[in-house]
């Protein structure tokens, strides 16, 4: 049997014409060696979200800049000052930041992966692209987003210097930690969007409920308070949470304060390995058919 894999790619000149491809019926070792060969494609599909979710706006891309540093700061003054959680020493507001980077890591990439098909579905129906491509080219953006993470928590850390006289960045091989944990996060986010994301080809109901889904994840995380602070029922779901370990890694690492466990770990390895690798088959094997039996529905409302 002829598939799409047997096929070259698309000429850029007959981009506009549908082709015919039979996704779908290969194995997962063979889409991911064809992700492979195709991954120049990455970012360019990736930067696409970013290109039309900032159309026809005035700021344009000043709001990769602005949109952070008012709900990640403008947050963390206002939660910090009502709550009052702990912080282990430093400023609730680095705090917050260093937690929000990790959970960033895997929020975006999972958000965007989710509606990675709603996205790019024109693109998919038309041109070749690996259908494992799809979900994990979200990551483009969610890089962007993270990397002004990044560079907000250090300026809070240099305006922190200054008033307190005191740099709480942690220096040394433990600071290694940090990128560790960002990798860590974005591979969770990957394992969640493989399902999510072609789930929601199928019906777009799913982005609009795990909406929800993150809020609750966001809460049952220790990003806006310490991990310490939790009572034993909390404490026991926060063990089989997979984020828990990569958001702790990013504070031990930047700041000193987290509780990196070989337990928890390893619950988030296992779930990299066991939810990404049957997410990766399924997304393989389901999403294209779920892409083109809904050819010609939305088409003119095409989300992002």
């Amino acid at each position: 049997m002829t598939t799409s894999l047997d096929r070259p790619p698309v000429p850029a000149a007959s981009a506009h014409a549908p082709v015919d491809v039979h996704w779908g019926t290969d194995s997962l070792r063979r889409s991911v060696e064809e992700l492979w060969r195709q991954r120049a494609l990455f970012p360019r599909v990736g930067i696409r979200v970013m290109i039309k979710g900032l159309a026809g706006t005035i700021l344009g891309p000043f709001w990769i800049i602005v949109a952070p540093i008012v709900s990640l700061v403008g947050f963390g003054i206002l939660f910090g000052s009502i709550a009052k959680p702990p912080s282990h020493g430093v400023p609730y507001l680095v705090f917050m930041l260093g937690g929000a980077l990790g959970w960033s890591a895997f929020e975006r990439v999972a958000f965007w992966g989710t509606r990675s098909f709603d996205v790019y579905r024109r693109i998919t129906r038309n041109v070749y692209v690996p259908a494992l491509m799809v979900p994990m080219a979200g990551s483009v953006i969610a890089a962007i987003e993270v990397t002004m993470s990044v560079v907000i928590l250090f300026g809070a850390l240099a305006v922190y210097w200054v008033i307190d006289g005191h740099l709480y960045l942690r220096i040394g091989p433990a600071l290694l930690l940090a990128p560790l944990g960002v990798v860590l996060a974005v591979a969770v986010g990957w394992s969640v969007a493989f399902w999510t994301g072609t789930l929601n080809a199928r019906a777009r109901d799913v982005r609009l409920v795990f909406r929800w889904v993150l809020l609750i994840w966001l809460y049952i995380t220790p990003v806006l308070y310490p991990l310490s602070s939790l009572p034993g029922a909390l404490a026991d779901i926060a063990a089989l949470n997979p984020v828990v370990a990569p958001v702790e890694m990013v504070k031990e690492g930047f700041l000193g304060i987290g509780s990196v466990e070989p337990g928890r770990l390893a619950v988030t390895l296992g779930f990299v390995l066991v939810v990404g690798g049957s997410g990766a088959w399924f997304c393989a094997r389901k999403a294209p058919g779920f892409v083109l039996s809904r050819m010609g529905i939305d088409d003119d409302d095409e989300d992002f």
